[in-house]
């Protein structure tokens, strides 16, 4: 919605004992400065991958878009 992306690519795997997920958008893009003083959103998603053991990992720059990485491990 706040991207205003037109293409979104959301892949599921598994990679041994981790469980990964990635999300890309081609949207908007923002400056990662930026968001570290806000952007409730990512840092809410960013909580929660803590909170279960997870890792995330973001890349965004204004008009690039965003890609997402969050890794599980032993989330069998």
């Amino acid at each position: 919605k706040h991207a205003k992306a037109s293409e979104i690519e959301v892949v599921n795997s598994w990679q041994g004992d981790t469980f990964k997920f990635r999300y890309r958008d081609d949207g908007k893009g923002f400056d990662p400065q930026t968001v570290k003083s806000g952007g409730l959103g990512l840092k809410n998603i960013e909580s929660r991958t803590t909170l279960v053991g997870g890792h995330l990992d973001w890349i965004s720059a204004p008009g690039r878009g965003l890609e997402v990485n969050i890794s599980l491990n032993n989330a069998k």
